[in-house]
């Protein structure tokens, strides 16, 4: 409920909110993204969070077939 609060009380310079996906949005995207005047979001349980260095995993992953990324990410 403060959360609500907090975001309803704020202005932001752009309509934009990002997506907590590892995918879409890094630390720096993260800082960018605040920078210009949007609501930047990281997923707490994702592989920025979790990793000082997730990039070797983001690169394993993405050099990958898709059923084998998948069950990959699952592992990590």
């Amino acid at each position: 409920l403060e959360f609500r609060r907090v975001l309803f009380r704020s202005h932001f310079d752009i309509p934009v909110m990002g997506a907590p996906m590892d995918s879409v949005m890094s630390p720096a995207t993260a800082i960018a993204l605040g920078r210009l005047g949007g609501l930047p979001v990281l997923d707490l349980e994702g592989l920025w969070t979790r990793y000082d260095d997730p990039e070797p995993f983001l690169d394993e992953i993405a050099q990958l077939d898709p059923l084998r990324a998948t069950a990959r990410m699952q592992q990590i």
